[in-house]
């Protein structure tokens, strides 16, 4: 039997495991991804697309931090685009419709140029823990890994199983394999008694796609990308349009008239799926008087060959998908290249987990990704990151790793998902955390370059990283210093002279005027001076001076939160409330929570409807 030695190793090379291999690896430790052959290497099983409301925050975090999502989304990129863009800066994120072929083939050339990975073809079949320390790892290709340190980041795999109409088989995916349950490599690992569902739509061939009538939505060039060091406005293959379509009171009969054969509703489905991202089935049958729903036809790839009919998920017999996707305007002669389907999974009890990911009672075995009850490759990938680092610490026998939740969207899923158990799958929003003024996409490098997380971790920092914050201290300090005179034309602000010392309007003040458009403004104030400065930084710049005044705000209303726990609410008037979102107001109507410490303690309460609710007391 052939034995090999790591430092350690990453069971699964999703989204999870790609990155927290990446990432120990820079510690200069041996680290190999142990992977079954059948799997593509950071494979976007669903939708390819990176990034979205609070997750494109995560991907610009993984990229600060030296992780590599940012990177092969640039690299893979087909449609860009800036979500809520008519709503504040704390809220807007970016979002990549990636190709999905390159973006796999993009992360394995990144992982080769690695002298010090190894890609490992196989399946753990056992697991033992030696009395030393570390773990044997027994494959199912006769060969044995003796590791320090353990992640395991299997996704969908732990005994999964996939659901098309009443076609039930063993797998991860559709026609793939299932790992053994962790209970059985695993004793001590404690899974939820429920398990965790996820679907996907069926894949439209573009041959019979006709769009004359679809809403054509473009590629975006003003989108910034992902990756610090590259050309905010670089595009590295060539850009396609997504394009939106609707169902109909014809769609919704089909999957109506089946419900019998729905798996989700005739009991051969027992997992929990995801509230926040539901299928054609949950929509038909929940909005009985709503027939019109979105569908957006996005390519899974430049060469067009497919779209993913994002809006469309099912589990529907093969039949009905075939029936209900031609009844849709455009999709008449289209035909189905994969159809859709479900998969219910093994998750583990989280609350076992450090904020490391580390197990509290099995040393240096890790947890990262959908194994975690996550949703989402950017939440998974976020993961991968803290797990592999503290994987490397663990071997290296150095301090412990952690990411606070008021610095980091990162943060709040990790302390979210260690701090209390779930009961449906985990996805990041920006509701979620408390300080999203702060912890927003154009401040990252701020937020995580100068802390802690790669000078103390004595990982090398990139130069531009060190010029960005160099350059952003610089001018904070001078835009405070530099006042104006001001011109109105009909009550609103035309422009903007800069005349040095007065007694006009000081540029930070002007900044925070609602009717200026403030990053260019201020990219003008600093080429009227003869300061070159990089537009990530002016948009850091101009942001941040922007909300000063509001997180301090919040901070004041954070500290409020803390004496309200005996306070009286009124439930009923709550879930009338159009400022909570339709999640937080079923569990409310199901909690009835008497009090505001009652409220904080309902599983799934977001900070925001927290704060809001603050606000009425």
């Amino acid at each position: 039997m052939v034995q090999r030695e790591f430092d350690i190793a990453v069971v699964g090379g999703g989204h999870a495991g790609v990155e927290a291999a990446y990432i120990a690896a820079q510690f200069d430790l041996s680290v190999a991804i142990i992977t079954d052959p059948s799997v593509v290497i950071s494979s976007t099983p669903c939708n390819p697309a990176i990034g979205g409301v609070g997750k494109g925050q995560v991907v610009r975090e993984i990229d600060a931090l030296g992780g590599l999502m940012g990177k092969l989304a640039d690299l893979s990129a087909i449609q860009c685009r800036t979500l809520n863009e008519s709503k504040g800066y704390a809220v807007q994120s970016t979002r990549f419709q990636v190709d999905k072929e390159a973006y796999s083939k993009n992360a394995i050339d990144q992982l080769s140029e690695i002298d010090s990975i190894r890609l490992v073809s196989a399946r753990v079949v056992k697991v033992n823990r030696l009395k030393t320390a570390g773990f044997l790892l027994e494959l199912d290709d006769n060969s044995d890994l003796q590791v320090k340190s353990l992640i395991l980041a299997t996704g969908t795999f732990s005994r999964g199983i996939t659901h098309l109409g009443d076609l039930v088989d063993s797998g991860g995916r559709f026609a793939d394999f299932s790992s053994p349950s962790l209970g059985q490599l695993f004793p001590e690992v404690k899974l939820k008694t429920v398990r965790f569902k996820t679907g996907t739509p069926p894949r439209v061939a573009s041959p019979g796609v006709d769009l004359k009538g679809a809403i054509e939505q473009k590629s975006d060039s003003s989108s910034l990308n992902f990756h610090y060091a590259h050309n905010p406005s670089d595009r590295f293959m060539g850009q396609v349009s997504c394009y939106k379509l609707e169902t109909n009171s014809r769609t919704l009969d089909i999957i109506r008239d089946n419900r019998e054969r729905s798996p989700l509703f005739n009991g051969q489905i027992e997992g929990i799926g995801p509230r926040y991202c539901p299928s054609i089935e949950d929509k038909a049958y929940r909005y009985p008087e709503k027939n019109i729903h979105n569908v957006f036809l996005e390519p899974e790839g430049i060469d067009g060959k497919t779209f993913y009919p994002n809006g469309l998920s099912t589990s529907l017999p093969a039949e009905v998908q075939r029936d209900f996707i031609s009844s849709i305007s455009g999709l008449a002669q289209a035909k189905i290249a994969h159809y859709g389907y479900a998969v219910e999974y093994d998750v583990i009890e989280t609350t076992q987990l450090k904020p490391t990911l580390e197990h509290k009672d099995v040393a240096a075995l890790f947890f990262a990704g959908q194994i975690n009850g996550t949703s989402g490759y950017e939440e998974a990938a976020g993961q991968g990151i803290v797990a592999g680092i503290n994987a490397a610490l663990k071997v290296l026998g150095r301090p412990e790793f952690t990411v606070d939740r008021v610095r980091s969207y990162i943060g709040v899923m990790i302390d979210d998902l260690v701090t209390a158990a779930k009961d449906e799958p985990y996805r990041l929003f920006t509701a979620r955390a408390e300080n999203r003024l702060f912890i927003r996409e154009d401040n990252v490098i701020n937020r995580i370059g100068p802390c802690r997380l790669r000078l103390e971790l004595d990982l090398p920092v990139d130069n531009y990283i060190k010029g960005f914050l160099e350059q952003y201290e610089l001018l904070f300090g001078c835009i405070k210093s530099y006042q104006l005179s001001v011109t109105r034309d009909k009550g609103l602000i035309s422009s903007y002279k800069i005349v040095g010392n007065c007694d006009g309007l000081r540029l930070s003040e002007a900044i925070r005027q609602s009717d200026l458009d403030i990053i260019p403004f201020l990219a003008g104030f600093f080429l009227s001076k003869g300061i070159e400065v990089a537009r990530p930084v002016v948009r850091a710049l101009a942001i941040s001076i922007k909300y000063e005044g509001y997180i301090k705000r919040s901070e004041r209303a954070k500290g409020r939160l803390e004496q309200l726990g005996v306070k009286k609410i009124n439930w009923q008037i709550l879930i009338e409330a159009e400022n909570i979102s339709f999640e937080c107001k079923q569990r409310i109507q199901r909690e009835k929570p008497q009090t505001f410490l009652q409220l904080q303690r309902i599983n799934g309460i977001r900070p925001a409807t927290l704060a809001y609710v603050a606000g009425l007391l």
